[in-house]
């Protein structure tokens, strides 16, 4: 009983981690997308902005598995992902006390500035903020208490004190009954709630490097992906014939044509082949 309540708390912190990571990917998708979507862009210089905030969204990813790993160096990590982020933003982020409330903090600037400039509504930044910038507040510092918050010492000597007394004293009963075959189930018994106790050691904290924890390195390269997707639709030169209905509906009919156009060109293409073939073929049976 005790091996199988020590497990329940792995699990669950195990499984508490994972969801939190979940929604942290969500939330970069919207916030990328309802940057992408509603922020107007007029200038190179907005076109640039927009780029370095979409790139903070992964460098916060980064942050938060550096966070919880207890590690500062963000630039390695930046540089195998492929983020595109000034040589400045990237000292910035790594001198930071938090680096991933660093982060944050540039992405509310950005909002702001935006806001002030008259390219997003009191509306949008309210959207924004709360389905985007609260989450990942809150779901940075579920994985923060989980972290930070070990299970307590004392439990864990009392539930391995009776675990050991459990497993020293049960042999003793069944002796009795099974006799010598008793060593072997004895021994069966012992590896089977030794392991779950085991795993249950091992995925109490999921943020670490063992094979058996969060994969927090191919989150974080997911994240990347994702938001270089959005942003690269959105900066396709014609991306109106991607999502404009109208314009879809139009290259559909063209396609169309095209294709029609050149069956018909291949059908008379064959039947001038096959009168050819004919032709030869009289001619050779001609005396």
């Amino acid at each position: 009983g005790s091996s199988l309540e020590n497990s329940r708390v792995g699990r669950f912190r195990f499984w508490e981690g994972r969801k939190n990571w979940g929604r942290l990917r969500e939330v970069s998708r919207d916030f990328t997308r309802l940057v992408c979507t509603h922020v107007e862009i007029e200038t190179k210089d907005d076109f640039e902005d927009r780029r370095r905030i979409i790139n903070f969204v992964t460098a916060f990813a980064v942050a938060c598995k550096l966070q919880l790993r207890n590690e500062k160096d963000i630039q390695r990590d930046l540089k195998a992902l492929g983020v595109d982020l000034p040589y400045q933003d990237v000292a910035n982020i790594q001198q930071a006390p938090h680096m991933p409330l660093f982060c944050q903090d540039v992405m509310s600037d950005y909002l702001a500035k935006q806001y002030k400039g008259g390219r997003l509504t009191d509306y949008q930044m309210g959207v924004i903020n709360e389905t985007c910038l609260a989450v990942m507040s809150d779901r940075l510092g579920s994985n923060e208490r989980l972290n930070n918050t070990p299970i307590p010492l004392s439990y864990v000597l009392q539930l391995r004190f009776f675990l050991m007394l459990w497993l020293l004293l049960y042999p003793l009963h069944i002796v009795a009954y099974y006799g010598w075959w008793s060593i072997l189930l004895n021994n069966l018994i012992s590896f089977a709630v030794l392991g779950i106790e085991s795993m249950a050691c091992e995925i109490e904290n999921p943020f670490g490097y063992d094979r058996n924890d969060l994969d927090l390195d191919s989150y974080v390269e997911g994240f990347y992906k994702d938001t270089q997707a959005i942003l690269s639709r959105a900066e396709f030169e014609d991306r109106d014939q991607i999502f404009d209905r109208s314009m879809v509906q139009s290259l559909s009919r063209s396609l169309h044509l095209e294709e029609e156009e050149f069956s018909k060109s291949l059908r008379m293409q064959m039947q001038q082949l096959g009168e050819l073939d004919a032709a030869l073929a009289a001619g050779a049976t001609t005396p």
